[in-house]
C-alpha cells in the first residue's frame, strides 16, 4: 500500500483494474483421466536411488517443483506438487498465461520429460547419432505422460490498466 501510494503521489500514477477476454493456454484433463500419481509420504531412506525417467521412483524431499535442462530437453519435477505450482512451471515454458481447468486439488509427483520448445533453445533441437534422447513436445508429453490437455482458448484475465503517469516524478 505504502508502494502504491508512492507512485500515486511521485508520478501521478493513476490505474484502474478490469477484467478483458483474451486469448491463454488452458490446462485440462483428457477425457480417460489423469495419470498424476498422487503424493505419499515416505522417508529417505525409502526413496534412494531413484529413477529420474520413472514417477514411481520419484524422491519426495526436495523443493515441490523444479524444471532442469537435460541436453535441449527439458524436465519439470513435481514433488508433492499442487496443480498452482505445475501450472506457474508451465507459464514458465510456454512464456504465456496458463489457467488451471482441471479441478484437481490433490498434491502430486511426477516427471515430465519433453523437448523445449524452439523458441528457448535458439532453434535447436534433437541430435540424432547423440546420447541425446527424442522426445515429445510439451503438448504431446503432457497428453500422454500425465493425461492433462495443454489447449489455447480465449478465457477472462484480470490486467492492470494504466490511466495515466508522468515520467517525471514530483520532488519531495
Amino acid at each position: 500500500m505504502m508502494l502504491q501510494d508512492l507512485l500515486s503521489n511521485r508520478f501521478h500514477l493513476l490505474v484502474h483494474r478490469e477484467t478483458k477476454i483474451m486469448p491463454s493456454y488452458t490446462l485440462s484433463i483428457r477425457k480417460d483421466g489423469p495419470k498424476c500419481r498422487a503424493h505419499t509420504t515416505t522417508t529417505a531412506s525409502e526413496s534412494s536411488s531413484p529413477d529420474p525417467r520413472d514417477s514411481s521412483s520419484l524422491p519426495t524431499l526436495g523443493h515441490p517443483g523444479t524444471l532442469t535442462w537435460v541436453g535441449t530437453n527439458l524436465r519439470l519435477t513435481a514433488n508433492d506438487s499442487d496443480m498452482k505450482s505445475v501450472v506457474g512451471l508451465l507459464t514458465q515454458v510456454m512464456q504465456a498465461p496458463v489457467v488451471d481447468e482441471t479441478g484437481l486439488v490433490g498434491r502430486y509427483d511426477f516427471i515430465l520429460n519433453f523437448a523445449a520448445p524452439a523458441f528457448m533453445t535458439g532453434g535447436q533441437s534433437y541430435h540424432p547419432g547423440t546420447d541425446e534422447e527424442a522426445l515429445p513436445d510439451i503438448f504431446a508429453a503432457l497428453q500422454d505422460q500425465l493425461g492433462l490437455n495443454l489447449t489455447i482458448k480465449k478465457v477472462p484475465r484480470d490486467l492492470l490498466v494504466v490511466d495515466r503517469a508522468n515520467k517525471v516524478p514530483t520532488e519531495n
